[in-house]
């Protein structure tokens, strides 16, 4: 499998991928039964084919106007999703499709008789009173859902309810009187009486049995607005078959559908057994006034033309509720978004070295940020070629790692004591009677980081063979993280270059072992230069965040580094044994050229820590591991 261009996810896409899951959770909490899937759409409005909810994630506001904040859009989206769901629960979209073809005409002498309606229209008054029955059904079923359905519908799908005319003022109140809202202030009285004439078909239509029968009363209200409807078009010099509003309904996608028609049934049964005991303890209450205060406690839409005057009008749902939700929900996605692509974000960053000994302190500019290469296939190759040393390597790790019990060595020349057998030295001449007792040690934690070389000296061959350093650095970078992997030991594993500052790339970090991991480690290419002090003091920073009793860096190079100022070979040996003195020791494995100066060089810079990669690498680390261990237990 050949290299490929990194492409991570930004935060703005794990935020909504994260989203997403909790939405679909939701529903199927919610609604459970048959499975389902959930995905977010680009699509002018969301939709169900039946199976899936294709829910629409950008919100923008009706009218333009300041844009929602992040709460009320994830209030919006969980409403609308919830919305879909629905319809496959209580509705049946064929009878809608049958509905329309039956009641629209584009001819005028149709809607002029009022036998026939133009197709906007006719699908405008079907689908709003479907989506009020479905929604009242789905708040019944389900009330927690009740505030995010409101704040969609008061916020989103009925705003800006502003008056205008008599048309489009009763357009808005059929849409809110459908849904069971508030009535908006300020509108046309004759809008509102003539809503008010077809508002008992309204009601009733809310909890019909069927689609079919809801949509039957869609036709009856239809019948008795249209005349009057057709009137005030005129008159306003607007043409019928133009109508003053866009509409265009999920249903009108040919890829929607809805409910499974057995399905919808018993769903549907469900809700009006709950209907018909709630009409029942509201009679119960009302044939026993003492336990009541005696006022009509009805609910349902608000109707303007038959409140009082000097009421006060009713306020709008409280949404306090689900914002909250909301706001808890985006405040833990983008933390988790931030932990997740905080170690492949792109950082600037001042590296202070101090290396004591008088030796004057300094500072450089070095950045982090993702490889640009990932090599899936060339890291699988890799492993399967070592597989053998990462499992003894790891074996040996674990092993390291892990207590020893206390042991008692029996028939000793020399040690404690045992009186019971001193009889066996007079009559048999045997001394086997000492004992020594060799005291454990405690199970060790370690953790261990590894910065690997790709300069551009890495690209030459290695050691006479076909082979070149990078890929021994390459091979000792898989080794090293698939063993620790394997043998439970955090590690975390960083490749550096330098352009005009040093580069660092995280290529495994501290708790990952993905494939995305696993593509840069295998990607890994020799680059520029190398400036080795930077790198070394970023590893020691990272590994001074960390409180195990064992932490190990291992510096993997081809023994040149490049140095600046008042660097030197002795500023890295001065690091290396202050970073030992902090608890932190570093080894170097040695990928260089077998040259006596090189590997003296080495030598100096990690005293007692320089590990001449040759034929048994699992066996040479394993021997300096164990050293560092077994120094710090």
């Amino acid at each position: 499998m050949p290299a490929v261009a990194t492409v991570l996810k930004t935060k703005t896409q794990m935020i909504k991928d994260r989203e997403g899951a909790r939405v679909k959770r939701w529903l199927h909490i919610l609604f459970g039964g048959r499975k389902f899937g959930f995905q977010w759409t680009n699509a002018q409005t969301s939709y169900t084919d039946g199976k899936d909810v294709f829910a629409k994630y950008d919100i923008v506001r009706p009218g333009g106007g300041p844009d929602f904040t992040e709460e009320e859009k994830r209030v919006i989206r969980k409403a609308t999703s919830v919305h879909e769901r629905g319809h496959i629960e209580y509705d049946i979209i064929e009878d809608f499709i049958k509905w329309v073809e039956e009641w629209s005409s584009p001819t005028r002498a149709d809607w002029e008789s009022n036998v026939k309606y133009p197709r906007d229209w006719t699908r405008f008054f079907g689908n709003v009173l479907l989506d009020g029955r479905m929604e009242n059904f789905t708040i019944i079923d389900h009330p927690e859902v009740d505030e995010f359905i409101q704040f969609k519908n008061y916020n989103w799908k009925c705003a800006p309810m502003t008056p205008n005319n008599h048309v489009q003022d009763f357009r808005l109140l059929y849409m809110t009187r459908s849904l069971g809202m508030i009535d908006p202030v300020d509108l046309n009285r004759a809008s509102i009486e003539l809503i008010d004439s077809v508002q008992p078909l309204i009601e009733k239509a809310r909890i019909e049995s069927t689609t079919q029968q809801c949509l039957d009363r869609a036709h009856e209200i239809m019948q008795s607005t249209w005349p009057t409807l057709m009137e005030w078009m005129e008159a306003d010099g607007q043409s019928p078959s133009e109508p003053m509003f866009s509409f265009s309904g999920d249903a009108d996608d040919p890829n929607v559908s809805w409910g499974d028609k057995d399905e919808v049934e018993q769903n549907v049964l469900r809700i009006q057994v709950r209907i018909q005991m709630a009409e029942q303890g509201e009679e119960e209450k009302d044939a026993n006034p003492e336990n009541g205060d005696g006022e009509d406690s009805s609910g349902g839409a608000g109707c303007a033309g038959e409140q009082d005057e000097e009421q006060e009008a009713p306020a709008a749902p409280d949404f306090s509720g689900a914002l909250k939700s909301a706001s808890k929900e985006a405040e833990a996605d983008e933390k988790e978004a931030e932990a997740e692509i905080g170690p492949y974000s792109s950082v600037e960053m001042k590296i202070e070295i101090d290396p004591g000994m008088k030796r004057p302190a300094f500072s450089a500019s070095a950045s982090s940020a993702a490889y640009r290469m990932q090599n899936l296939g060339r890291y699988q190759a890799t492993e399967q070629a070592i597989k053998r040393d990462i499992d003894m390597t790891a074996k040996v790790l674990k092993e390291l790692c892990e207590p020893t019990p206390d042991e008692l060595l029996m028939n000793q020349r020399s040690g404690k004591v045992l009186v019971g057998r001193m009889w066996r030295n007079e009559a048999l001449g045997e001394n086997n009677f000492f004992a020594r007792k060799l005291v454990g040690t405690p199970g060790a934690e370690v953790r261990i980081g590894m910065m690997g070389d790709i300069s551009g000296s890495t690209g030459d061959t290695f050691r006479g063979t076909s082979r070149r350093v990078i890929d021994e650095i390459r091979k000792s970078l898989i080794l090293m993280t698939a063993a620790c992997e394997k043998a439970n030991i955090p590690s975390a594993a960083y490749a550096f270059t330098e352009f005009d500052d040093t580069a660092i790339f995280p290529l495994k970090p501290f708790g990952r072992f993905g494939a995305i991991e696993k593509g840069f480690l295998g990607a890994i290419e020799a680059e520029s230069g190398n400036r080795d002090t930077l790198a070394l003091q970023f590893m020691i920073n990272e590994m001074s965040k960390y409180n195990e009793g064992i932490r190990l860096i291992v510096m993997i190079s081809d023994g040149m580094p490049c140095f600046e100022g008042h660097e030197d070979e002795n500023t890295m040996r001065l690091m290396v044994q202050q970073a030992e003195k902090k608890g932190i020791d570093v080894l170097c494995l040695y990928c260089g050229p077998e040259r006596d100066d090189i590997i003296k060089l080495v030598q100096h810079m990690y005293p007692g820590g320089a590990i001449n990669v040759g034929k048994n690498l699992s066996r040479d680390l394993a021997k300096h591991v164990k050293r560092v261990i077994r120094r710090r237990r």
